[in-house]
């Protein structure tokens, strides 16, 4: 939801490495993501005060782009309405 909203998302991870020994490798690379992640406080404090807004948006952009993903506003209507056509029909 924050992604979709335009809100910034930090990932800490200051635990990343015990995390992939300990459970394995995860799913995606972090530097894939669209997001600014830290593995240490002065990382993060690092990655907040250089965040740019305008560079942000635009990896969120193409990160859902890339994935397909769009969020045209109206869920909520389009969830209800497919509901009522599956009642109308049954």
């Amino acid at each position: 939801d924050a992604m979709y909203m335009g809100i910034p998302i930090f990932l800490y991870v200051p635990d990343l490495k015990a995390y992939e020994v300990e459970r394995g490798r995860l799913l995606w690379n972090l530097e894939d993501l669209p997001f600014p992640y830290a593995l240490s406080e002065e990382m993060l404090y690092r990655e907040i005060c250089d965040f740019d807004d305008n560079v942000y948006l635009d990896k969120i952009n193409k990160f859902t782009q890339m994935l397909g993903l769009k969020q045209p506003g109206d869920s909520s209507r389009l969830v209800v309405d497919f509901i009522e056509s599956k009642l109308r029909s049954s």
